[in-house]
């Protein structure tokens, strides 16, 4: 399993929108759709819950798709103010695999985690044997004082607790549905061996090592969907929601996947951190590249931060995201110095912006090339 992680506020199962974005959009589709405890698809999949259920369209095998003009880097949000809705194709390739016969399998003292990958997705089957504790049997391996991924999950059977870094500790049993942030450390509760299901914090389970106090350097990544107020009203609340989640997985894969660490959502967008730019890079070319039905801008910057539990504060974040709101349609932009450091990438000139609040910029947007 994973070491169990937290956000700003640990949750179980909720069906508030707040919660949505951190699970998955997509469920196996059959000719004669039938009730299932866990359903996986495509490239875009979530473990399902029976009794969460699924909406409608979904049931019958409609996929809402937003189609306009061709994007390009560089367009305004102007050119996706005519989109219409084609029901035709998010719809993408069924695909199943069997835990039974995982595509990898992590062993630590007391601990076996058996994943299998689905495009953007991994899902994995953790079993956490009586006796089992992060600090004791995992934190040696990979170094750090607290577990520092998120996990997302449900509990199959057994039980285990979470203890934060704040003191305040939560118990999961079987039925629970979980969203862990970092800053923690976890243990089974009785004699019996506790199993779960995680489809998040997966790849972050065997190495973390982030600082998480004082001040760092870092590569800030954030991102947001174009023109979204006029798409969610177009699509209706229940599928608006199902499809943000969707790209919310793919974003989180690519952000494991890169070497960085989501950090929060941030209304339509995720905000991540990474120990440098090329892998902030790669990251931002693979979301762009990887987002068929919204059109995502990017903004990329060096800066010093101040983490402050599972958040980050300073001026650098603030800088990030006046970048992101100057780019286009499909764009990543970038600061004069992060170009800098950033070796082995081309960029285009964007000219000097004036950013609110921050003055006069230079930014560069990066030039598309193959994931």
């Amino acid at each position: 399993m994973p070491e169990l992680g937290r956000t700003t506020s640990a949750h179980k199962r909720s069906d508030s929108p707040d919660w949505l974005p951190g699970q998955g959009a997509n469920a196996q589709r059959n000719a004669e759709p039938k009730p299932r405890s866990a359903g996986v698809r495509g490239a875009r999949t979530r473990v399902l819950i029976p009794r969460f259920g699924i909406p409608a369209w979904l049931a019958d095998g409609v996929a809402p798709r937003v189609t306009g003009p061709r994007h390009r880097p560089g367009m305004r949000d102007a050119s996706c103010a005519g989109a219409q809705i084609d029901s035709s194709s998010l719809t993408v390739p069924a695909q199943r695999k069997n835990l039974g016969s995982p595509d990898s399998t992590v062993r630590f003292p007391h601990l076996t985690q058996e994943m299998v990958e689905l495009g953007d997705l991994t899902v994995a089957h953790s079993v956490l044997e009586p006796g089992w504790r992060w600090s004791i049997d995992v934190r040696p391996s990979i170094g750090g004082e607290w577990c520092q991924a998120r996990h997302i999950g449900t509990v199959l059977s057994g039980a285990f607790a979470v203890e934060f870094s704040d003191g305040s500790r939560m118990e999961l049993t079987a039925g629970d549905v979980y969203d862990i942030s970092p800053d923690h450390d976890g243990y089974t509760i009785g004699d019996t061996p506790c199993v779960l299901i995680e489809w998040a914090g997966i790849r972050a389970f065997s190495g973390f090592r982030l600082g998480l106090s004082g001040r760092h350097l870092v590569t800030l990544l954030m991102t947001d969907v174009v023109n979204s107020t006029s798409m969610a009203r177009d699509l209706g609340d229940v599928a608006w929601r199902d499809l943000l989640s969707s790209h919310y997985e793919m974003a989180r894969a690519q952000i494991e996947d890169c070497g960085g660490r989501e950090v929060k959502t941030t209304g339509d967008g995720v905000l991540a951190r990474f120990d440098g730019p090329a892998h902030a890079l790669r990251c931002a070319t693979a979301i762009t590249q990887r987002t068929e039905s919204l059109h995502i801008r990017v903004g990329v910057h060096v800066g010093e931060i101040e983490t402050v539990g599972g958040d980050v504060r300073g001026i650098a974040v603030h800088e990030v995201a006046r970048i992101m709101a100057e780019a286009g349609p499909s764009e990543v932009l970038l600061s004069e110095t992060t170009r800098a450091l950033a070796a082995g990438f081309d960029f285009d000139d964007r000219g000097a912006r004036q950013l609110k609040g921050i003055g006069e910029v230079r930014l560069y947007a990066l030039r598309p090339y193959g994931v």
